[in-house]
């Protein structure tokens, strides 16, 4: 059931278990619940309890235990906490499609987020503009663990103001040393700015006080972006050892 924030705010003052039962239900920890309740204001507990009546009143996304897995052992104790933080936080749909990218061709493609407050038609027309290198690892945060991309997502304002999140998916042989046959990711457009290639650019995730919306994909077809003229570049790590100016 979803409330309003009047609502929330009586059933604080009348029986704060029900308030905790919510949190609870969502899957946060009991300790976490009680340190909520002795350290936070009325104020910051109801908007809290705002964003967790909205989940529960969907279908909510489960992640499957395999995801839990670290990618190095060290940092398990890490991503079960995280897994903590993001399970049952997510609208069904939104959860399921970017597992589905996540997973897509993971052989042949890495997978990494760019946070912005860029409007999505803005990056899905141009690309992801570069000012001062041609280095994609300094725009885009690589993720080689489904848990710590939902959660690096979910808390992406708390990066430069950032709205949403966009999903890049590179050619992994354009991005490895060595490959003679790496496939050019970078053109530089009209403007003279170097820009990451819009069609890696696969969707957008709008995010709004940690509440991921729905995904929306890139649809943009290219045939008249680029032209004889235009110039294409390696990645600077691929090109450095290439040796190609």
């Amino acid at each position: 059931m979803k409330y309003t924030k009047e609502e929330l705010e009586k059933i604080y003052d009348n029986n704060p278990n029900l308030i905790a039962k919510m949190f609870l239900n969502a899957g946060y920890r009991e300790d976490y619940v009680i340190g909520m309740f002795n350290d936070q204001t009325k104020d910051a507990i109801i908007t809290q309890a705002q964003k967790i009546s909205e989940i529960l009143s969907k279908e909510v996304y489960h992640i499957k235990e395999k995801y839990k897995k670290a990618e190095l052992p060290f940092l398990q104790d890490d991503r079960n906490h995280m897994y903590e933080i993001v399970n049952n936080k997510i609208d069904k749909i939104t959860g399921e499609t970017l597992q589905q990218l996540y997973d897509y061709e993971s052989d042949k493609y890495i997978i990494g987020i760019h946070r912005t407050a860029s409007l999505p038609e803005e990056i899905f027309s141009k690309g992801i503009k570069f000012d001062s290198d041609n280095d994609y690892t300094n725009h885009v945060q690589k993720m080689d663990n489904f848990v710590f991309m939902l959660a690096q997502i979910m808390y992406c304002e708390d990066y430069k103001l950032s709205r949403g999140v966009f999903i890049i998916k590179l050619p992994k042989s354009s991005v490895e040393k060595n490959n003679e046959n790496a496939y050019p990711i970078y053109y530089k457009a009209n403007d003279g700015k170097l820009y990451l290639r819009p069609e890696f650019v696969c969707a957008y995730v709008p995010v709004n006080n940690k509440i991921l919306g729905n995904v929306i994909f890139n649809n943009h077809n290219y045939d008249n972006l680029y032209d004889q003229t235009t110039e294409f570049f390696l990645d600077e790590s691929v090109e450095n050892n290439l040796n190609i100016n």
